[in-house]
């Protein structure tokens, strides 16, 4: 697989649709997506704070992009901006669409390391967008001096729209973001854990794998 020179074009300043050719990139924001719909947050729970470290080697690097009747030749797609802090928005939000109660006298600390974050784009007259994130979560909370609960997470999501679009990239990484919350509030130990009960090292799930889509974009 060849990687094609490539000039790199700020897409904020394009229209609803970009070129089909060329290398991307694109400043992440979080907003509901149409993905998955987390669970509710148990009614035991205390606060839950969140923390996000980038564990990735190369965070500039989202992913790629090819025609569909040249897959050989890619294109990079770039991401600017603070992937960390963007995972968290993302995180707070559904927790906070979930029920999480902004005040208690028990806040359980969950700590997120993003470890994957990939983005594909085919190009014809449109677009198909791919997107994945991988995320290793340990939770921790006032009754326990040792990680309560944890966990890696993968979940992917999906569009179609307008190829070369900043928003497209955005709502395919949001959905994947808004499955691997609902996947992790699905988690009968994790959301144990959220009221005091912690699994043991041979309890906890080490991998989860789901996918999201939604309504399409611009």
């Amino acid at each position: 697989m060849k990687l094609k020179s490539f000039l790199l074009l700020p897409l904020a300043t394009l229209a609803c649709a970009g070129p089909l050719t060329g290398g991307m990139f694109f400043t992440p924001s979080y907003y509901p997506s149409g993905g998955a719909v987390p669970p509710s947050v148990p009614g035991c729970s205390g606060p839950i704070a969140v923390t996000v470290t980038d564990a990735r080697e190369k965070p500039a690097e989202a992913g790629h992009r090819f025609e569909e009747n040249k897959p050989d030749v890619v294109y990079p797609i770039q991401m600017t901006g603070d992937a960390a802090a963007y995972v968290q928005s993302a995180l707070e939000a559904n927790f906070k669409r979930a029920g999480s109660p902004a005040e208690g006298q028990s806040t359980s600390t969950l700590a997120a390391t993003l470890v994957q974050l990939n983005l594909e784009e085919r190009t014809y007259h449109n677009a198909e967008f791919s997107g994945e994130v991988g995320l290793d979560f340990v939770l921790s909370n006032p009754s326990s001096a040792a990680a309560c609960w944890k966990a890696r997470i993968t979940a992917s999501g999906s569009n179609y729209s307008k190829a070369g679009n900043p928003e497209n990239y955005q709502e395919t990484l949001n959905r994947a973001l808004e499955k691997a919350t609902a996947d992790l509030l699905s988690q009968k130990s994790f959301q144990d854990a959220l009221c005091g009960k912690c699994s043991t090292p041979d309890q906890s799930p080490s991998l989860n794998r789901s996918s999201g889509t939604g309504n399409p974009g611009s």
